[in-house]
């Protein structure tokens, strides 16, 4: 359960392939799939939301689109390839010339998915190119889900991510084992099932590709976390952890306090400096709003893990010990401490980004999130 949780993956954000970003390169906003998830023999549509660059003409654009099915991350191989005009997409020479320089535009096809194409994880890649062929901008949508329309094959599918689950989870439990004895006692049994993990996962040998963990990943995740609140909540004995409220209350302040701090500071540095480059800051007009989503990240960053806490406590087999009371309890309320915090900085983005003031309103939605959050 504890590895598992490390491979849900994040797909179907719009990244920049290059090149660099130029003033009068045409800018993709977004695609918008329809439905979200694809399934074979389903009729698709793809739309394209964009701003016209500001000196070169629309006419003199084309957009070249490349499909890839990924076997792992970042291993694709191109299938399928369109070619057409910017102006054609958008509707035709009369509606192209109806799109001033910078304003938006829209453009719009759709496709019927055969039968026979591989079921499993695809990346959408969009160049406009000018007359002469050169790329003036590039973007790519990547962990487009294709899945099975037929029964048979759906039942096929869980049965392959199932047990491709089986698999790695039994052997991350006897390898991740054995890291205590090859370190000389330095990493606990936890680290050998996070790194075993990576390992089957998608980013290295694909075992458990995307497909199959968006099949199973959120039952799992759901069947984990109430194993890891159970437990975490059956080390908890209120009467043995009154004498300690104090301290934990003042190390949880610190260290959600310093978290805060310097994960946002170094969020904006990163993206700032091109160390690395992280589209939600990027795509931000302000100062304000760069730091509100910064520290949005940052609060994230202040969870603690239980189900770490809990395993390094088990094999060290000291769960009476003040140490392992503490480290437990203050795992347990840094877990109270983000649900607020994220809550508090999602208010100060919406008011960063759309503009507004913090008031009582603010206080009330961050009072209903929560609320919604524990009922």
């Amino acid at each position: 359960c504890a590895f598992a949780a490390q491979l849900a993956g994040v797909a179907g954000a719009l990244v920049s392939c290059g090149p660099a970003e130029q003033r009068d390169a045409p800018e993709l906003d977004d695609i918008v799939l329809s439905p979200p998830v694809l399934h074979l023999n389903q009729e698709i549509n793809i739309t394209l939301l964009g701003r016209a660059p500001v000196k070169v003409p629309m006419s003199e654009i084309r957009v070249l689109g490349s499909v890839y099915i990924c076997r792992r991350v970042s291993d694709c191989m191109p299938v399928f390839t369109y070619n057409e005009s910017l102006c054609s997409l958008i509707g035709g020479a009369a509606a192209c010339s109806d799109v001033m320089p910078g304003e938006a535009w829209t453009a719009s096809r759709s496709w019927l998915l055969p039968l026979g194409i591989v079921r499993g994880t695809y990346a959408l890649q969009l160049e406009f190119r000018s007359s002469t062929g050169e790329v003036l901008s590039c973007y790519e949508q990547p962990g487009i889900m294709v899945l099975a329309s037929l029964f048979v094959n759906r039942v096929r599918d869980f049965r392959d991510a199932i047990v491709a689950f089986a698999v790695a989870a039994s052997s991350s439990y006897s390898v991740g084992g054995m890291f205590p004895f090859l370190s000389r006692g330095l990493l606990p049994q936890i680290t050998g099932y996070l790194i075993i993990g990576i390992v089957v996962g998608p980013y290295v040998c694909n075992l458990l590709s995307h497909m199959h963990i968006y099949l199973i990943g959120d039952l799992i995740n759901r069947i984990s976390l109430a194993f890891i609140g159970g437990a975490a909540g059956a080390e908890i004995f209120l009467p043995e952890f009154r004498s300690l409220l104090l301290p934990l209350a003042l190390q949880v302040l610190c260290i959600s306090v310093a978290t805060l701090v310097i994960c946002s500071v170094g969020v904006m540095v990163a993206n700032d400096s091109g160390v690395l480059p992280i589209p939600a800051l990027a795509s931000q007009s302000s100062l304000a709003s760069r730091a509100a989503v910064a520290m949005l990240a940052a609060a994230l960053m202040t969870a603690r893990s239980p189900a770490s806490a809990i395993a390094i406590i088990a094999e060290l087999k000291c769960p009476e010990t003040i140490g392992a009371k503490m480290a437990l309890g203050i795992t347990v309320l840094s877990d109270i401490v983000v649900l607020i915090l994220f809550s508090l900085c999602t208010q100060v983005v919406r008011i960063a980004v759309h503009g507004g003031a913090f008031g009582p309103l603010v206080l009330l939605g961050v009072i209903s999130e929560i609320s919604a959050s524990v009922f």
